[in-house]
């Protein structure tokens, strides 16, 4: 398996464990609980190994360290669940590289206000337009205060 270069380390583990999840829902037919019970036991016992800290663990395919976690033999790859699977490694890249820590949106997408073009027509006129001189008492209430 190849993992996307753009990833950090964490996101690397972060996108496998959550593939390995996605993979025991989806195509073991574990339902979501009892998957993200056997993932985080799973992490858990090999949090502290050498195989993690060196990466090593990510070195198969999350479909095969679903079905070694599953403890079921691994599934032939048909057309049907190639696509499958071929989906929820894109759909976890994806929910990867655009989620920061705390699952917020790691982009962050800007509201441009848009002007019809009359509005903006006058926008340029009154930028344009030249200023107005102060009165004299005007002044002095702006000094004045």
């Amino acid at each position: 398996m190849t993992l996307p270069i753009r990833l950090s380390k964490t996101q690397k583990r972060r996108f496998y464990r959550e593939a390995v999840q996605e993979t025991l829902t989806k195509l073991y037919g574990k339902p979501e609980s009892v998957s993200k019970q056997l993932v985080s036991d799973w992490w858990r016992r090999i949090s502290d190994t050498e195989e993690f800290k060196s990466d090593l663990f990510m070195h198969s395919e999350p479909l095969h360290t679903a079905a070694d976690i599953a403890r079921a033999q691994t599934i032939q790859i048909t057309p049907e669940n190639e696509e499958v699977y071929q989906n929820i490694l894109q759909m976890t890249r994806n929910r990867v590289l655009h989620t920061k820590k705390g699952n917020q949106p790691a982009l962050q997408f800007l509201k441009i206000p848009t002007m019809t073009q009359a509005a903006a027509a006058r926008a340029q006129k009154a930028a344009n337009a030249p200023k107005a001189k102060k009165a004299p008492h005007q002044k002095q209430l702006i000094a004045g205060h």
